[in-house]
């Protein structure tokens, strides 16, 4: 559960990842556009600077042409401008409301992380004792009815004992044979489930 947790939200910071590299690009992309704008900007004030030295009305025509064409072009990389610095002012607010939002859901995985870690401790403590107890009981057996009983509870996921229910196995729900429910309440020897193997036995 805790591995689960820390899965969705390493995929959540992914989201945040992806918006900071988004801002990180649009930032680029404004610096590369505001470079231009100071470049033309250059331009213009050196060709403003030379109509004062011009002396026939074509070469001054033909430079007044050229400022027109750069000031539109300023025009243009300024619209730019302005919309990728809104651009980036959105995403600033998602990134800002993102990493809050996910302040909190880290609070929360932490804490539950606690909770699971505690439950986790105490069900060890548990398992802990009732291995104690289980060895405890075993231990008075023969090894042969010892052995058998370990080779059962590994193939059958612990649970190696099935009560007679009527004429079925409580672990598998076949119907027993009356010879063997009788062996069973004769308590000599040790009887299994001819279908899943599971050491039968009753009230």
């Amino acid at each position: 559960k805790i591995a689960v947790l820390e899965s969705q939200f390493e995929a959540e910071k992914a989201d945040l990842t992806k918006l900071e590299e988004q801002l990180k690009n649009t930032k680029v992309k404004l610096k590369s556009k505001e470079m231009d704008l100071k470049a033309k900007e250059d331009q213009i004030k050196k060709f403003e600077g030379q109509l004062m030295q011009i002396k026939t009305n074509k070469e001054y025509a033909s430079l007044q042409g050229e400022i027109a064409l750069l000031k539109k072009g300023c025009s243009e990389i300024e619209e730019v401008v302005i919309v990728s610095l809104d651009e980036i002012a959105e995403i600033e607010q998602r990134i800002a409301e993102e990493k809050k939002r996910l302040e909190g859901k880290r609070a929360q995985l932490e804490s539950e992380k606690r909770t699971f870690e505690a439950l986790e401790k105490e069900n060890r403590s548990k398992i802990d004792t009732l291995t104690s107890e289980r060895n405890g009981l075993l231990a008075p057996l023969e090894k042969q009815v010892r052995t058998l009983y370990e080779k059962i509870v590994t193939k059958r996921q612990g649970n190696a004992l099935a009560k007679i229910e009527g004429e079925q196995c409580s672990g598998c729900g076949m119907r027993i044979r009356p010879q063997i429910i009788n062996e069973v309440r004769m308590c000599d020897q040790v009887v299994v489930c001819d279908n899943c193997m599971r050491i039968l036995y009753t009230e």
